[in-house]
C-alpha cells in the first residue's frame, strides 16, 4: 500500500487495472489487488483431501480415547498426532482408489509402546469383561488407569470407560450402542497414565 498527493486532478477512487484506489481520514492511497490463491484440483489432491476427511471422520468417535492414549509431542496436539498415526487405517476395497474405506479393525488409539497384557471377553449378559495384571512401579503406566473402549462400526458411536490400574478388572455394558440388528461390536483396550501408554488391544464381536 502506498500513500500520494492527489494533486490537481484529485484523488483515486476504484479499480484500475490491478490497482484500488482509495481514501481514509482524508489520506488517499493506492494498493495492488490480491493475488488469487490458486487451488487446482488434481486427481492426487482430491484423493489427499478424501482421505484426509475419511480419516478425520473415522477417529471422531474415539476422541475421548484419544486425548487419554496419545501424548503430545513437540507442540502437536494428541488429535493431529492420532490423525496422521490413522493414515495408514484407510484402505482401499477395490485397489483402484475408488472405494477408501475405514478399517476399523486397525485403529490405534494411543501413540504408546509401554508393555501392557489385557484380556476382554464377552459376558453372558452382553457386556465386556476386562482383565489384566497391575503393573509394578517400574513401568510408566504405574499408578494410570485401563481404559476400555467399545465401538458399533454400523452406527459409527462409541463409549470410553477407564478403570484404576489397582483394579485388575472391570466390566462394562455396551447397550446404548446396540440396535437390536445387524450391530458390529469392536472393542479396544490399552492402559495410559500421565508419563505415558501402551498399544492399542482389539477385539471383534458379533
Amino acid at each position: 500500500m502506498a500513500k500520494y498527493n492527489p494533486g490537481l486532478f484529485g484523488s483515486v477512487s476504484g479499480k484500475i487495472g490491478n490497482v484500488v484506489g482509495s481514501s481514509w481520514n482524508g489520506v488517499c492511497y493506492l494498493k495492488s489487488l490480491a493475488a488469487k490463491v490458486k487451488n487446482p484440483k488434481t486427481a492426487a489432491q482430491v484423493a489427499v483431501r478424501d482421505l484426509m476427511k475419511l480419516t478425520t471422520q473415522g477417529l471422531r468417535p474415539f476422541l475421548v480415547a484419544i486425548r487419554a492414549g496419545y501424548k503430545a509431542v513437540k507442540g502437536l496436539s494428541s488429535w493431529s498426532i492420532a490423525i496422521s498415526r490413522n493414515r495408514s487405517v484407510i484402505v482401499d476395497a477395490a485397489a483402484g482408489g475408488s472405494n477408501w474405506t475405514f478399517d476399523v479393525t486397525r485403529v490405534e488409539l494411543t501413540n504408546g509402546v509401554e508393555s501392557f497384557d489385557v484380556d476382554v471377553v464377552k459376558n453372558r449378559e452382553g457386556g465386556y469383561d476386562a482383565s489384566w495384571t497391575p503393573v509394578d512401579g517400574e513401568s510408566k503406566l504405574d499408578g494410570g488407569e485401563v481404559y476400555v473402549v467399545v465401538y458399533n462400526a454400523k452406527t459409527k458411536r462409541a463409549e470410553t470407560f477407564r478403570s484404576e490400574m489397582s483394579a485388575g478388572a472391570m466390566t462394562v455394558s455396551a447397550a446404548g450402542l446396540m440396535t437390536g440388528s445387524g450391530d458390529e461390536i469392536h472393542v479396544y483396550a490399552f492402559a495410559a497414565s500421565a508419563k505415558g501408554s501402551s498399544a492399542t488391544r482389539h477385539y471383534s464381536f458379533d
